[in-house]
Formats: structure tokens, sequence, C-alpha cells
């Protein structure tokens, strides 16, 4: 940019982007609206992340740059990713009651 702002990437790991079409397809059985203002605010958090990386908290027992975002939407949403200075990269997006407590099925490895 002339101004010499920096500008973040975002980038969709495609096991995100499968996690992403599998909350939207089981929500929106329930109900359609619902799922699509999912969606959009999954999306929009991310984007968040991306101008703001150090909002996700850190992961435990894996390296600082593994973080993850949350979100009371849709009964609560997780979204680990991994940022490396210029890029946040999502690796995966779970609901929360799939992420449960501990070994949360977020596995760094999916990137």
């Amino acid at each position: 940019m002339s101004n010499g702002s920096f500008v973040p990437r975002l980038i969709w790991a495609p096991g995100a982007l499968r996690d992403m079409h599998r909350l939207d397809h089981r929500l929106a059985e329930q109900n359609p609206a619902a799922a699509q203002r999912a969606m959009a605010a999954i999306r929009e958090g991310m984007r968040g992340v991306a101008r703001q990386p150090g909002i996700g908290r850190p992961v435990a027992d894996l390296p600082p740059a593994y973080r993850e975002w949350r979100s009371a939407f849709a009964g609560g949403v997780v979204a680990r990713y991994r940022w490396d200075g210029q890029t946040a990269v999502v690796l995966a997006v779970r609901h929360s009651r799939e992420a449960g407590d501990g070994d949360d099925g977020l596995d760094a490895a999916d990137s």
C-alpha cells in the first residue's frame, strides 16, 4: 500500500472450510435464517482475528502461534487459527459441544 500500512491476510484451511459447510448444514436443518446469521458472524469474527490476531486465547500445549477464537453465537463456536505475524490461517471450526473439554478434536496438524 502506498501509505505503508500493514494489511494482514486471512486464509481458510480446507478442513476449516469443510467444518463451516458441516456447521451450516447442521444449523440450516433446524433454522435456515439462523444458519445464515451464524455463518456471517463466524466469517466476521475471523476477519476480526486477522485485524487483531491477539484477540484469541492461546491454545494449551501448542506453540504461541496457535490460538482460539470463541463466539457465543449459535450456542458457542470455537475456531482455532495459527498466526505467523502476517497471516491468520483458520485451521478448524467447531461448535463448542463438539469441542468439549481437554481433547477438543481441533488438531494443529489439521492445517
